[in-house]
């Protein structure tokens, strides 16, 4: 499988999404569709999207980065996303600009380790 998920805690308060390989935003859409499903709790959910272990990003990024904004969970919190190819970062950068409105709803910010990202949210 190209996009994964576990919880990293027992209170699933950070949930772990690694990205592998050659990834497609359906790939992506069916872990989201799955979390949403799964997850019953009305705690603040962290996420931590790995991406560390590739370098790809599928066509049409900020058509379907936009769609994947608009349906994030209620309860979720901040999102890290680790080991970030270059160009998805530009990508995020240009979202903030074209859609504000969008982005603005968004907590996300970029780390280069796990590590990072944990530390990141043990200090919110």
């Amino acid at each position: 499988m190209p996009v994964t998920y576990s919880w990293y805690n027992n209170k699933q308060t950070i949930l772990v999404v690694k990205f592998e390989q050659k990834w497609a935003w359906d790939d992506m859409y069916r872990v989201r569709d799955a979390v949403l499903a799964e997850y019953t709790g009305d705690n603040r959910v962290d996420v931590i999207a790995d991406f560390s272990n590739t370098r790809h990003v599928p066509p049409n990024a900020m058509q379907e980065g936009r769609k994947a904004l608009e349906k994030m969970h209620p309860n979720q919190g901040i999102q890290i996303f680790v080991g970030v190819p270059t160009m998805l970062k530009m990508m995020f950068d240009a979202a903030r600009t074209l859609m504000p409105q969008i982005i603005a709803d968004a907590d996300f910010v970029f780390a280069d380790t796990f590590d990072e990202a944990l530390h990141i949210i043990e200090t919110q």
